[in-house]
């Protein structure tokens, strides 16, 4: 029960600093999350028509998507930083998988049924740039079984060279908002792309498409302008596409 209590502690003690650190990223994070799934429940509560399979199979895809963006916001706030880089690339791979059925109808029916489609497939499909494939190379590096996934989890003392573990999550401002500003990112990635798919049954007004004008106006050139001021490759900080 000792390393479970204290592994809880510090768990807080991570969420306390988060917060206190990161309160106005952490915010807009949950402004959008809000503002995502109101779309989405706008359109999912479409009870007027008969709703075909790929948007069925859309509406799958993005829920998944809301849910796992909401998890992975406790998990970063609690300083779970690699578990949290490594989810993160689930939501990476149901993005550009949505797009890819949007583009392509007729592979909705076997995805549907049970047919896996590789990300490689989707990215050639989509001919995604190069950047993009090699930021998915990078969040594969924590969750295939690797070194890269697991070194998170030592320190090396440089005075004495000692090794050290870090047996319970700690408080790193860098990392944690490299990977919030990252999770902003993929959600208005995500967002914009069901916007715009869902547009055709005419459930979103106006104001819909202002507020994610406005969001992109507003924290786009932020976003693009940290990531430039604060990318470092010692600390693995992922590239952000802003679309």
């Amino acid at each position: 029960m000792v390393f479970t209590q204290n592994f809880l502690s510090h768990e807080k003690k991570c969420e306390r600093k988060t917060i206190a650190t990161l309160k106005t990223t952490l915010e807009l994070n949950e402004e959008l999350l809000n503002f995502y799934f109101n779309l989405y429940e706008k359109q999912s509560n479409d009870s007027e028509r008969d709703i075909s399979l790929q948007d069925l199979s859309i509406l799958i895809i993005h829920i998944k998507i809301i849910k796992t963006l909401n998890c992975l916001s406790g998990l970063l706030k609690r300083g779970h930083y690699c578990e949290c880089q490594s989810i993160q690339r689930d939501v990476f791979e149901l993005i550009y998988l949505s797009e890819y059925l949007m583009k392509n109808p007729e592979k909705v029916e076997p995805w549907f049924k049970g047919e896996q489609i590789k990300h490689g497939h989707v990215a050639n499909n989509l001919d995604l740039p190069i950047e993009i494939r090699q930021l998915f190379g990078l969040m594969c590096d924590y969750t295939h079984p690797n070194i890269h996934g697991a070194k998170g989890n030592l320190i090396l003392g440089h005075a004495d060279y000692q090794i050290y573990f870090k047996e319970v999550p700690e408080f790193h401002k860098a990392t944690a908002n490299a990977l919030i500003i990252q999770q902003i990112s993929f959600m208005y990635t995500s967002m914009n792309l069901f916007f715009k798919y869902f547009q055709k049954h005419n459930n979103f007004n106006s104001d819909d498409g202002k507020q994610i004008e406005k969001i992109k106006n507003k924290w786009g050139k932020k976003v693009n302008s940290w990531v430039k001021s604060n990318s470092n490759p010692d600390h693995e900080i992922f590239p952000i596409l802003w679309k």
